[in-house]
């Protein structure tokens, strides 16, 4: 197990390191979509524009 990791270690790296950026910014969108408070929606009823 340990000699496939030596031989392949670019590869180990590249995809720990991927990992890394994508959980961060998953971690940092979430924490900044929490923060944001946006007004919410009303929906009015229409009015019937029926001829």
């Amino acid at each position: 197990m340990s000699i496939w990791i030596y031989e392949n270690k670019k590869w180990v790296v590249f995809w720990f390191g991927l990992l890394l950026i994508v959980s961060l910014s998953f971690g940092v969108g979430y924490l900044v979509a929490k923060q944001a408070n946006p007004t919410p929606i009303i929906i009015e009823k229409c009015s019937d524009a029926t001829n």
